[in-house]
């Protein structure tokens, strides 16, 4: 049941995903929008009974009473989910359709746009109930791996991990939302794809580097060199990720896509990273890594208890500070303050890359703001002869280096204005 369930969920979301994509491309111009509703409805019930029986089957393995109100609960919470997220998909698939059409559904995409909004987040809080209803199926710690085959000729583990996926979904989301808001720009549809083959697999590359340095004296110095290389052991920072990620990134699109203003892309891309980054500290939950410092369990007790009981501290009835959630919701935040409240509300203020160097600046204050609560356990320890921590120089040195990328933008704006007014007034005196 709850390998059929599965099945019939992932079809239906590649449905949605095919119909959307080959209705944009133009494949599908007999569907008209009334249409896609109706196919994308479907769908969702589709979804809906999938996902119920997935629950139900998970219940029945771990011998959990399936109760008729529990029943209800998973079916009513199945089908307020699904529905939510195939309306967010269909919702902006048709706003982006009606760009240039009438007024009147010109003003029903604005509608939309809000509803998609408000649902959008709505599926945070019903994704949490979801997950709660099903906790009784879970052992403590969480296991690490999403899908295991077997073991090596060492006795290890091979799988694929849940961190990974968290990782590889995080990027995903980032990209769903950049290669949208390229597209509202209007740019061709898919212009980022190539660019999410090379960018993210250089992230991951520079955040190793980045960590690898950082750490070489507490986890490299004195063993074997092929350590380095073992990221399957874990060990990764943002930072590098970005570093590298952004550089090859713009390298690449100035190349191939010279069509795409760089300033735009920066600042429609690097923002969009908070998001990727929210989505990945899942994989230290799951992981049970890089927790803050132990306190009560009452200090957190308004959490759902699945995420309490993997906070557990083993032999003591402490809890870890879930640094990993404080962390992904400040990040969330932060995107919505970079664009939201500073890109929309600040726009006529603004130059091309600020929003860009904006991110620099805020997720430098959230790790210089969150590093002291971190257990020290997870510390990547002290520059040798100053005594202060390697975080914290990493966290300022961002926020430093994102204020200079701005006032130098705003210098440069500023003289590129005086002078093209000086050659207006110098055209017209002649």
């Amino acid at each position: 049941m709850k390998l059929f369930g599965l099945i019939l969920l992932i079809l239906s979301i590649f449905g949605i995903v095919y119909l959307i994509d080959e209705k944009k491309d133009g494949k599908f111009n007999k569907i008209t929008n009334k249409d896609m509703f109706k196919f994308s409805g479907c769908l969702a019930c589709l979804a809906t009974i999938g996902l119920s029986l997935f629950q139900v089957g998970l219940f029945k393995e771990a011998n959990v009473d399936l109760s008729t109100g529990r029943t209800i609960l998973v079916v009513v919470i199945s089908l307020v989910m699904s529905g939510c997220l195939f309306f967010v998909l269909t919702s902006n698939w048709y706003r982006l359709n009606v760009i240039n059409s009438d007024e009147t559904k010109v003003k029903l995409a604005k509608v939309l746009r809000i509803l998609s909004f408000v649902l959008g987040l709505g599926l945070i809080p019903l994704l949490f109930g979801f997950i709660e209803i099903i906790s009784p199926t879970f052992t403590y710690p969480l296991n690490n791996y999403i899908l295991t085959f077997g073991k090596n000729s060492n006795g290890e583990t091979i799988g694929v991990t849940y961190y990974a996926v968290f990782i590889i979904l995080g990027a995903l989301c980032t990209y769903l939302i950049s290669d949208y808001r390229v597209q509202k720009a209007g740019y061709k549809k898919g212009s980022l794809e190539n660019l999410l083959y090379i960018a993210f697999p250089a992230g991951i590359v520079g955040a190793r580097i980045w960590y690898v340095i950082a750490n070489w004296q507490k986890d490299f110095a004195g063993q074997p060199f092929g350590n380095v290389f073992a990221i399957w052991n874990g060990g990764l920072a943002i930072q590098g990720g970005v570093i590298l990620g952004a550089l090859v990134g713009i390298i690449y699109m100035l190349k191939k896509h010279k069509e795409i203003d760089i300033f735009f892309l920066v600042d429609t891309i690097i923002p969009g990273i908070l998001i990727a980054q929210a989505i990945g500290r899942w994989g230290n939950f799951v992981n049970k890594e890089v927790f803050g410092l132990q306190v009560a369990r009452e200090t957190w007790g308004f959490l759902p208890n699945w995420i309490l009981n993997q906070m557990t501290v083993t032999g003591t009835d402490k809890i870890y500070t879930p640094l990993f959630l404080v962390e992904s919701v400040c990040n969330i935040l932060g995107y919505i303050l970079i664009v939201y409240v500073i890109g929309k509300g600040l726009k006529k203020y603004l130059v091309k890359g600020d929003l860009c160097c904006a991110y620099f600046v805020v997720y430098g204050i959230i790790r210089f703001v969150l590093e002291p609560l971190r257990d020290p356990e997870y510390k990547m320890g002290l520059i040798n002869g100053v005594g202060v921590e390697k975080s914290k120089v990493m966290a300022g040195v961002f926020i430093v280096a994102g204020i200079i990328g701005i006032v130098v933008l705003h210098v440069l704006d500023y003289k590129k204005n005086k002078k093209a007014k000086e050659e207006k007034v110098s055209e017209e005196a002649k």
